[in-house]
């Protein structure tokens, strides 16, 4: 019965977005909108070090051509980075900090010792969402990752969740990871948009060394 749902849902959503741009993804898109928000006054600056496939969110902070890192697990662990104090302007990292088989507080510091003085984190991870391992270890709050960054050397901190009870649904009809459109009057962006974050599924926290 869930795969039929997800086969009409899936069919349902290239019906209704046809032949209309998308960006995102559902699970997603509120996050980088508010994301987007909330850097639209800061100032970044490479070189940037992308953490498991993460190099799109540089493009979200509106960082101009920089070059890019990466420290893809298992090659590399975000608790125990093979680079030198202070290397990066910008360190960033998407839905990683669920899956740390360690404790975040040694990913945190890590991120923040290759910064140089000055320079952002950008971490997203989970709040209420379901269990999705083997490898999958923990939860946060934005307060509960806001304070750990500040806890572990940050001077600054942004935080936020994002989430809707309408997301269940979303998920049900499978497209979670499926396009939202980028027109603004679009009745599938206005139900993207739609947050409440006492149901938050996503978190985030940019803070600044």
């Amino acid at each position: 019965m869930r795969k039929l749902i997800t086969s009409l849902g899936t069919a349902a959503h290239r019906m209704l977005t046809l032949g209309a741009a998308t960006e995102h993804t559902f699970s997603r898109f509120k996050m980088y909108e508010h994301i987007r928000t909330a850097a639209a006054e800061k100032t970044f600056a490479g070189p940037a070090l992308s953490i498991s496939h993460s190099r799109h969110l540089v493009a979200l902070l509106g960082v101009p051509d920089v070059p890019i890192a990466e420290a893809n697990y298992p090659e590399v662990s975000i608790s125990h980075l093979p680079h030198a104090d202070g290397a990066f302007g910008l360190v960033v990292s998407d839905q990683v900090f669920e899956h740390i088989d360690d404790l975040p507080s040694n990913a945190m510091r890590e991120s923040l010792r290759v910064l140089r003085p000055g320079g952002w984190v950008l971490h997203t991870t989970c709040f209420c969402t379901a269990y999705h391992g083997p490898g999958d270890y923990w939860r946060f709050t934005a307060e509960g990752l806001r304070s750990l960054a500040l806890r572990c050397g940050a001077t600054e901190a942004i935080s936020g969740t994002e989430g809707h009870p309408i997301e269940l649904l979303t998920n049900l009809l499978g497209w979670t990871r499926l396009g939202v459109p980028k027109a603004r009057w679009h009745p599938l962006r206005w139900l993207a948009w739609r947050n409440r974050p006492s149901y938050g599924t996503t978190v985030w926290v940019l803070a600044r060394k």
